[in-house]
């Protein structure tokens, strides 16, 4: 199955269960929220991840938010670049994330440093800084 840009790929230890994530930021860069990032996982579908995460984000900072990332049974890793930057993407499950943020980095002509990685099959909800 095709959908947006990315191929779902088949998973048989998914076991036909839904895990949905959506990680959200502030719209505009304050200073206070600049280097944040809401993220949720465990969702039932890929709308009610994106639900949830931007109530997250705009109920704690108190701006508006969007969705930055959104994606089904994979593992989100965040990074920041040599700006404090922050940095979101999803990987397949079996991948390396250090191999794969020195890829992305590389690429993208910047030094990186990894923060975070969210796994779309534990449930849970959080707001991560990078400072």
């Amino acid at each position: 199955n095709l959908t947006l840009k990315e191929a779902y790929r088949f998973d048989p230890f998914a076991q036909g269960k839904p895990y949905f994530t959506a990680q959200a930021w502030t719209k505009t860069r304050s200073v206070k929220w600049g280097n944040s990032v809401w993220t949720l996982s465990g969702a039932k579908d890929q709308e009610a991840a994106k639900k949830a995460v931007l109530a997250s984000c705009q109920r704690e900072s108190g701006e508006a938010c969007e969705v930055a990332s959104y994606s089904f049974n994979s593992k989100v890793v965040l990074y920041a670049d040599q700006n404090n930057d922050m940095r979101i993407s999803y990987m397949t499950r079996d991948r390396d994330h250090a191999a794969y943020i020195a890829s992305k980095c590389v690429e993208a002509k910047v030094t990186c440093k990894f923060v975070k990685m969210i796994d779309s099959r534990v449930p849970g909800a959080e707001r991560v800084d990078v400072r």
